[in-house]
């Protein structure tokens, strides 16, 4: 038989344990840091921040982002560190956050910029680029000269033709969205008086995104490209263009000549045979960037197959392609 001293009754407990949830963490209510609290907010006030997400974690996670991000009412989280202990680099991003338990976009960009690099390996130097992806100034490269808007120099972009048979053998008709390659490198070489002053190099990964680096004068790895009137940073910079919808010139206005910039002329330099309104129309490459990529290179490269073809030098296999593609 229980004391008199010691029976309280269920109603008046009801005070007791909500203070004792409280004290011992088991409230439910959920805060701005998502439904668990060691998680980490990701604001980078930025449209779009799960495609952008998607493609620097996968550079960090061999292309699985989602293994390390919670999403929760249209928010990112970053996992908490004790599920993180298999990417290092991303440890540090969330132990680095500020007292405010949230990521900005200047505290994820300075974590990108002082680890991508290494994180996906990039080559040290020109030369040892080269060594992987082969020397773009041999034939075996399809390669031509643009003046617009990225930077003040005139560049040499270049990329391997296998690359661009490759994406043309997985197309039935010019609508198709062109796709290179695992692998594939794209490498933009600015000139000034015909000295290569810093190169650029986009190579395909395998989650579907491209990587993005860059060399500077001497052929070493650099984190920003020279534009007016600020340096361009590697990568962030470079996917504000790539992932977006807005066209550049000159390729925007190809094959006609566009109006000059604040840079002055805005060209492609290629051959007036180059220039083929019917080819361009078909692809509509810088448009619909299929692959994010920006340049004319299917275009220009059907174009000169098209020329070949009609000087009685074409190859069985290009002419192949283009009675495939409908321009036979």
């Amino acid at each position: 038989m229980m004391k008199k001293g010691f029976l309280v009754s269920f109603k008046e407990m009801i005070p007791i344990l909500s203070i004792f949830l409280m004290v011992s963490g088991c409230n439910t209510d959920k805060d701005d840091r998502g439904s668990a609290p060691k998680m980490v907010l990701i604001d980078l006030d930025k449209g779009d921040e799960g495609l952008l997400l998607d493609y620097y974690f996968g550079a960090y996670t061999d292309g699985a982002p989602r293994m390390v991000l919670h999403e929760e009412d249209s928010k990112y989280f970053l996992q908490p560190a004790t599920s993180l202990i298999d990417f290092p680099n991303i440890v540090a991003l969330h132990n680095g956050a500020g007292e405010d338990g949230v990521i900005t976009w200047e505290e994820f960009e300075a974590w990108i910029l002082d680890s991508y690099y290494n994180v996906i390996d990039a080559p040290a130097s020109l030369d040892r680029f080269r060594d992987v992806a082969g020397d773009w100034n041999q034939s075996d490269w399809f390669s031509h000269e643009v003046q617009g808007q990225m930077t003040r120099f005139r560049r040499r972009l270049s990329i391997p033709r296998s690359a661009i048979y490759a994406a043309l053998e997985e197309m039935d008709r010019p609508q198709d969205a062109i796709l290179y390659p695992v692998n594939t490198s794209i490498v933009g070489e600015h000139l000034q008086n015909d000295t290569v002053v810093e190169t650029t190099v986009m190579m395909k990964r395998k989650d579907g995104y491209w990587d993005y680096f860059a060399y500077n004068e001497e052929g070493l790895l650099a984190t920003t490209v020279q534009k007016d009137p600020n340096p361009m940073s590697v990568p962030t910079k470079c996917l504000g263009c790539h992932f977006g919808d807005r066209q550049f010139e000159p390729e925007k206005s190809f094959p006609s000549v566009a109006r000059p910039g604040p840079n002055g002329e805005r060209h492609v330099f290629v051959p007036d045979q180059f220039r083929d309104k019917a080819v361009r129309d078909a692809f509509s490459e810088h448009a619909r960037r299929s692959d994010t990529i920006l340049g004319l290179y299917v275009t220009l490269f059907i174009s000169d197959m098209l020329n070949q073809a009609e000087a009685g030098l074409g190859k069985e296999s290009d002419q192949q392609i283009l009675t495939r593609l409908g321009f036979d």
